[in-house]
């Protein structure tokens, strides 16, 4: 439902970074860290009666539950990424990279939405010539159900049901996101100064992965509830 009463939120961040070269700058490591502050920050809730109820609306001939964009206190959003680049030799690189973030708020002590989990890639690359091949893990951390924000909704978590072995859900008992790793090869051939030619291969290992928050449905099915 729309809000009129809804004003600007507003962020105060601070963040510090480090570079750092190695071996004659063969190897390069990047760090950084950082912390917004979220005041007045702005999350979608649920509207009440005067009797503390939860307001009902009707769309399509079905009642739900009414929810509007609310102002509430503050809130924070923190994290940190780091990098490297090497240069093995003069015909191997490596590279890769880490992130993990964390946003919960100081008024409902509740995870923020939207947060990813821990996230990153590894990487080693081949040139010589007029080719260049190369191999590469990419993964996400498992998001628990506890990092959900259960009020807001918007990550979709009661998509994420648990599971049994009889194909049987449970309602309210909910896993979140699994964790996931795939490897992938990659190749080019420059034919010449203007035309190359590119292949690339993903999720060699065929692992049953989804990126977080990108789709509306994930059954798991690996484990048991009691």
């Amino acid at each position: 439902m729309p809000n009129i009463n809804v004003t600007p939120e507003y962020a105060y961040s601070a963040e510090l970074g480090i570079q750092k070269y190695f071996n004659n700058k063969r190897f390069r490591f990047g760090a950084n860290v950082y912390y917004t502050l979220l005041d007045n920050y702005i999350q979608r809730d649920f509207v009440y009666n005067a009797d503390g109820s939860v307001q009902q609306v009707e769309f399509d001939g079905e009642f739900g539950n009414a929810v509007s964009n609310q102002n509430k206190e503050t809130a924070y959003i923190t994290g940190f990424t780091a990098n490297y680049l090497g240069k093995i030799s003069d015909v191997w690189n490596t590279t890769g990279f880490i992130t993990y973030t964390k946003g919960r708020t100081y008024d409902t002590e509740e995870p923020m939405s939207s947060i990813p989990p821990l996230f990153g890639q590894f990487g080693v690359n081949y040139k010589v010539n007029k080719i260049e091949l190369g191999a590469a893990v990419r993964f996400n951390a498992k998001k628990d159900i506890e990092d959900f924000n259960i009020t807001e909704g918007i990550d979709n978590h009661d998509l994420t049901p648990i599971v049994n072995e009889n194909g049987a859900t449970a309602s309210d008992i909910y896993f979140g996101t699994p964790s996931w790793a795939t490897l992938g090869l990659n190749g080019r051939y420059d034919v010449n100064n203007n035309v190359s030619v590119q292949a690339r291969l993903d999720n060699l290992l065929d692992e049953h992965y989804i990126e977080f928050a990108s789709v509306l449905l994930l059954l798991v099915e690996t484990y048991q509830f009691l």
